[in-house]
């Protein structure tokens, strides 16, 4: 006989592994040719830039980039700073066991120590300490039972299960371009020294049928002039962009993680109307990581039996992922940086840089915890003619508490953190006065396990309509028993016992209560 039953297809995100290596890097990069010599190291900053992951044989193998900026004081250089860029390859495995190629690899880099040291003056030694991080999932894909037609004697019992279902898991790219002009009161670029590309209100929403993708590129650029009395220039200048990316099952309630990161970025001075260079061709890649998935509370048959026939039923156990709840939050680190008594008095601030690392994450009832620091770096023009250049870092430590309803101690958490309006002020020649805006994405999620059915069907090998039962029995209510439960082994229904027994509310049974009982004929 075949049933009419009436299934949803769902698709959901299993956990595979989620493992940690810590790698040391070590390399020597040169100085181009076209670049004087060293005479001292004023910063040497990173970016770890990861291109590709393969889920193997109980393994990830993933492989990228150490890119690399250096701002130097040059040996007989009539330029008081110059500025190289510079890469280390990266490539290791992290081991995950259970995965193999169909698993789908989510990867995360912190930089969390980068050494230059001068080995000579054309030759640098890269020392860097980086934690990569590898969360592996798979898709389940399978059906739920929601209902069964044309069967009025069959007795289902319906329950609910809240499923976080992924709808779309793609990644793109947008390609920004834009010819940026330089303030009138600048002088024409002589040579550009550094770059700096961050992403800045980022508005990313479900729409229906797609994902709008919107913010702005901070773009921040250190440059010598064209003029002999121009030691350092410094030009900010913001980008807005906006873009969407199509899902044809994505609606305006759904969540969407995404993750957008620089990948590429070309900066080159190109000639204005009157053949000066005073224009930034610019061309920034953004790479979006893009993640939708829809809650929904969705009914489905937790058990069924049907008087007088007995069932074959399969039941599958699927684990799949809960939403416990999400939060933002942004707050303002500040610190007042003093110079060591040795450093460069400061006459003038030319730029500050801030970095947010993530030092511990503690989950707690219905709150989370995140500590961390935020390193500041100003790079000021300092009271010195023979090294009028000069750095001050200082790292300022920090904590907070989100509020997460239904948070738990262990309870799984997703960050994402950046930095905007990082400023600073001079108070004095030795006090400079730092702040950043740093701002908190948490998503925080549970593993759930569920028993699904996926097929009935009447078992015409069992006996099991025949077992022999009296007619008419008077049973005694038990702990944890339920009209479901007494029914369906006494094979009659929750109807018939109602009627028989005049119990007004069904909900309503008690531990010793006696109920009559009439067993069904078999059919």
């Amino acid at each position: 006989m075949s049933w009419d039953l009436e299934k949803k297809k769902i698709t959901l995100d299993q956990q595979a592994g989620k493992e940690s290596s810590q790698i040391l890097l070590e390399g020597d990069v040169i100085v181009p040719d076209n670049k004087p010599d060293i005479e001292q190291i004023l910063r040497c900053s990173g970016i770890v830039q990861l291109q590709e992951a393969k889920g193997n044989e109980d393994r990830v193998n993933f492989s990228g980039e150490l890119l690399l900026s250096i701002l130097y004081q040059g040996k007989k250089s009539i330029k008081p700073i110059n500025g190289m860029e510079a890469s280390l390859p990266i490539e290791d495995i992290i081991h995950i066991d259970g995965i193999d190629q169909n698993a789908d690899i989510t990867l995360s880099a912190v930089l969390n120590h980068l050494d230059c040291k001068l080995l000579n003056d054309r030759k640098i030694n890269i020392k860097a300490v980086i934690t990569v991080t590898a969360e592996a999932t798979t898709s389940y894909v399978g059906e739920i039972i929601e209902d069964i037609n044309d069967m009025p004697a069959l007795q289902t019992k319906k329950g609910t299960m809240n499923i976080n279902s992924t709808i779309e898991n793609k990644k793109d790219r947008f390609i920004v371009k834009e010819e940026l002009a330089i303030p009138n009161n600048k002088p024409n670029i002589g040579e550009i020294l550094q770059t700096t590309v961050s992403i800045a209100d980022k508005d990313i929403r479900a729409m229906d049928g797609k994902v709008l993708v919107r913010g702005n590129l901070k773009l921040s650029t250190l440059y010598v002039g064209d003029t002999d009395d121009s030691i350092l220039e410094v030009v900010e200048h913001e980008i807005p962009f906006n873009g969407y990316i199509d899902g044809n099952d994505i609606t305006n309630k759904m969540l969407v993680q995404a993750d957008l990161q620089i990948e590429n970025k070309e900066i080159q001075p190109i000639a204005d109307e009157d053949g000066e260079d005073r224009i930034l061709n610019t061309e920034i890649t953004i790479g979006t990581a893009l993640k939708v998935t829809d809650s929904q509370e969705m009914e489905l048959i937790e058990d069924a039996y049907y008087p007088g026939k007995p069932l074959s039923i399969q039941r599958e156990t699927i684990r799949y992922p809960n939403i416990i709840g999400t939060s933002k939050s942004q707050f303002t680190v500040k610190e007042t940086v003093v110079l060591e008594d040795n450093a460069t008095p400061i006459m003038q601030i030319e730029t500050v840089w801030a970095n947010a690392s993530i030092d511990d994450v503690i989950t707690f009832q219905d709150k989370v915890e995140i500590q961390g620091v935020v390193t500041f770096e100003v790079l000021y023009i300092g009271e010195n003619d023979a090294s009028p250049i000069a750095l001050v870092t200082q790292s300022v430590p920090f904590s907070q508490e989100l509020e997460v309803k239904g948070s738990k101690e262990n309870s799984n958490v997703h960050i994402t953190s950046s930095i905007e309006n990082v400023t600073s002020n001079m108070l004095s020649s030795n006090e400079i006065e730092v702040r950043a805006t740093l701002i908190i994405d948490t998503i925080v999620t549970e593993e759930k396990e569920g028993e699904i059915i996926t097929e009935i069907e009447f078992d015409e090998t069992s006996d099991a309509a025949n077992r022999s039962f009296a007619s008419a029995v008077i049973y005694v209510v038990q702990r944890d028993d339920s009209l479901w439960s007494i029914a369906k082994q006494y094979n009659t229904t929750i109807d018939d016992i109602l009627l028989l027994n005049d119990i007004e509310n069904p909900e309503i049974i008690y531990t010793g209560q006696k109920l009559l009982i009439l067993k069904k004929s078999a059919a």
